[in-house]
Formats: C-alpha cells, structure tokens, sequence
C-alpha cells in the first residue's frame, strides 16, 4: 500500500514537525527575582511609611480583548516589586507596625491572592494559592481573596491609608468572588 518513498516522506515530515513543535515552545525565565530581595523591598517601605500607616497595593485586572479572549496578562510593577506575585485579582497589605491576629500571630504584611481552582487552571495556567505564595514569596499571612471580607482589617485606626488610585475599567465577574470590583 506505501511505497518505501512514500513512508520515507511520511516519516521524514513527521520528524520535521515533531522537531518545530518541539523547538517551538517559549523559554520562561528562571531567574525572577528571590523572595528576600521583594522582603527588602517592604522592609524600605515601611522605613518611608508614616507612623502608624497602612499600605494597600492591589494587581492589575485582567483585560478581556474580544468576548473570552483576554490580553496577556501584566501585573502592577508596585505589587511585582513588593510581593513579587505575578497573578490577577491580588492585594499585598503592609502595615508600618507589627499588627497581632487574635491567636497571637504577629505580622506586617498580609496577601490575598487567588484560589487554586483545577478547571480553571486548565485554562488559565497554575495559580500560586495560598500555599505557595507562603513558601515562595515568604509570606507567610498569604490567604484566599474571598477571605477579605472575613479578614479583621479596621482601616479607621490608622492615621494614614496609603493606596494608588484603582483602574477605571473595572468590571464585575459574578463567578469570581475575590475580584478587584467586589
């Protein structure tokens, strides 16, 4: 049925093509930033912070280009630089005083960052959760976004709340809870 030329020229483009596929993937950087360098970071932030202040750092939004096509995805240099966190819908709390939870913990900076969620990771890459911005970006007070509202925050007893002005373009997802707009 083949011909020894014919499998030759089947073989030889399907090598030619394992090979593009193959060659064609892109390179992802290895070498980002370590995590004491994004700590140093805060530690001179909080030097440059007035007494008893707060700093509130929050990632870009991802922008959607076409119905369920969204732009690539370029976090806030701020929140990069800070927290060396690259996800959407993300907050990095600093505080200028160590602040105790109600178990005693003492701490100075608080994330929130996305949920692990496998379906959606299928399409959107692995996401950092809580576990890992623990163990990568040493953080250890690192916790869902949903957690927000039930996280113990009085922004009133502090003499200043330092923030950068939110994107304009904001927009409600009702399947995500821990967005930017809610």
């Amino acid at each position: 049925m083949f011909t020894t030329f014919t499998k030759r020229k089947l073989l030889t483009l399907c090598s030619v093509g394992l090979f593009l596929a193959a060659t064609a993937q892109n390179d992802l950087p290895t070498d980002y930033l370590p995590k004491e360098f994004h700590a140093g970071r805060r530690a001179a932030l909080r030097q440059l912070m007035p007494a008893n202040s707060v700093t509130v750092v929050f990632a870009f939004p991802t922008r959607t280009f076409s119905n369920d096509v969204d732009y690539l995805y370029h976090q806030n240099p701020d929140m990069y630089y800070f927290s060396g966190y690259k996800e959407p819908a993300s907050m990095l709390i600093v505080f200028k005083d160590e602040q105790t939870d109600s178990a005693g913990n003492k701490y100075s900076e608080v994330l929130f960052v996305q949920k692990r969620n496998a379906q959606a990771e299928q399409w959107t890459g692995r996401r950092t959760g809580t576990e890992g911005a623990k163990e990568r970006l040493g953080i250890p007070m690192s916790f869902n976004g949903e957690d927000f509202k039930n996280f113990k925050i009085d922004f009133a007893k502090f003499d200043k709340v330092i923030f950068d002005r939110l994107p304009a373009d904001l927009a409600d997802n009702p399947r995500d809870k821990a967005e930017l707009f809610d």
